[in-house]
């Protein structure tokens, strides 16, 4: 929060936020800061902004490549999903969980591992998790489904 407020857009976001929905300064800051609030309308929140290394007060032009792939690895059998997260030394405040689910009910993060982790500076990290049930094997549940838990401490 105090990183976005040096960001020069900040104060101008406040006023635009405040004069349209009739409040207070101090209150549309309220709102830009919170976790929930999208302040650049782009459909993703602030949490999800920050954790996922986009930037909260604009569009990133980067940002279509920071959003979290899907792969299916025919060869190998796993569902993977690959994704930018904060290093965990940078956003000691975030919690990440990959899960799984067979069913889009029922998630669960047993059968997820971590299979690869690249820095890509700045206090950014790709990282890919796979599903450790195969789907090409007679016994395994041919739909899964991979999503990404993101929690602030």
């Amino acid at each position: 929060k105090d990183k976005l407020k040096e960001d020069s857009r900040y104060s101008g976001l406040a006023n635009k936020i405040a004069s349209r929905k009739g409040i207070t300064v101090a209150a549309a800051q309220a709102l830009i800061d919170s976790n929930d609030f999208d302040a650049d309308g782009d459909g993703r929140s602030n949490l999800l902004e920050y954790a996922f290394g986009s930037d909260t007060l604009g569009t990133d032009e980067d940002e279509k490549d920071r959003r979290p792939k899907r792969e299916l690895d025919r060869a190998n059998g796993y569902f993977k999903i690959t994704f930018i997260r904060r290093k965990t030394d940078v956003a000691t405040d975030l919690t990440y969980t990959v899960e799984r689910s067979t069913d889009l009910s029922t998630w669960t993060s047993s059968n997820v591992s971590l299979v690869s982790s690249a820095d890509i500076g700045d206090g950014l990290e790709e990282v890919t998790y796979r599903s450790d049930q195969k789907f090409n094997q007679a016994n395994s549940p041919k739909n899964q489904y991979l999503r990404i838990k993101v929690e602030s401490n």
